[in-house]
């Protein structure tokens, strides 16, 4: 059996879309088959970012190697692992003892407020049937999830053009 040594790495990324990003890139674990590297995905939420902590991180528990780091680079919005250029020969430097333990104590604080994002079946991009109200066997694909409003938003085709619209994710199933 294949021995994995995981740990924390922080990853930046543009304009803040954390929940975005972290949608792309478990998209890819699934598409490649990497998911077993990723342990966890997780960010802090906009309400609770506080002292040294900036909007516009993700932070990463997993087992670090040149293909998962090509991976995480290629999803859209990701700039860059924490102490480490894109072009870069060497592996990121895991999140040193100290920020960890602050990432973690943050969301141990906030129990209620920050979980794992994304926790429904439907990932960004996916294409959806629509099975009731309004829009009955429309599809689509996934543009927005929210996750407090169990709610998706798809892109139909009405009269020609594609057309975003907000379904609940009870009335959606996975073409």
């Amino acid at each position: 059996m294949e021995n994995l040594d995981y740990s924390w790495y922080g990853l930046l990324i543009y304009g803040g879309r954390e929940k975005e990003v972290v949608a792309n890139i478990e998209s890819e674990l699934q598409k490649t088959n990497l998911q077993k590297k990723v342990k966890k995905l997780l960010f802090i939420p906009s309400v609770l970012k506080k002292g040294s902590l900036l909007p516009g991180y993700i932070f990463c528990y997993c087992n670090l190697d040149e293909n998962l780091i090509q991976l995480i680079y290629r999803v859209p919005r990701v700039k860059n692992f924490l102490n480490h250029a894109r072009n870069e020969k060497k592996l990121p430097e895991p999140l040193s003892p100290k920020a960890t333990s602050e990432f973690l104590r943050l969301l141990e604080e906030y129990p209620n407020q920050a979980k794992e994002p994304n926790n429904t079946n439907f990932k960004l991009k996916d294409l959806v049937k629509v099975t009731r109200g309004n829009y009955i066997d429309c599809q689509g694909e996934v543009i927005e999830i929210d996750d407090k409003k169990k709610t998706l938003t798809i892109t139909i085709n009405f009269l020609g053009r594609l057309t975003p619209v907000k379904i609940l994710v009870e009335n959606c199933i996975k073409s």
